[in-house]
């Protein structure tokens, strides 16, 4: 197994084997971002995961016709903990919505 399927395959054993997920993206989120973290989110719900979806700027108005973009929503005052915690759409890490 060549390096990239190794990675692909330990991603693939953490969204089986964790339970409680948090699904970021980054600052001042484009359309990307926010619906790659709506999609990812529904999809482990799917699974039965508990999952909770947050950008600093939240689901923003002119995408709340996406399905579910209630689940979308700002981070909250107090820390929460996660088992997993996904980032997506971000290239460096000070780019996250809640690092």
């Amino acid at each position: 197994m060549n390096e990239r399927d190794a990675r692909f395959a330990e991603i693939g054993r953490a969204l089986r084997e964790h339970r409680k997920f948090a699904v970021l993206s980054h600052v001042r989120p484009d359309g990307d971002a926010l619906g790659s973290t709506l999609a990812l989110t529904l999809s482990l719900k799917e699974l039965g995961k508990e999952v909770r979806a947050w950008n600093e700027d939240g689901m923003l108005e002119k995408y709340n016709f996406l399905p579910r973009a209630e689940l979308l929503t700002h981070p909250p005052s107090t820390p929460e903990d996660f088992d997993v915690a996904i980032a997506l759409d971000t290239a460096v890490q000070n780019r996250s919505s809640s690092e």
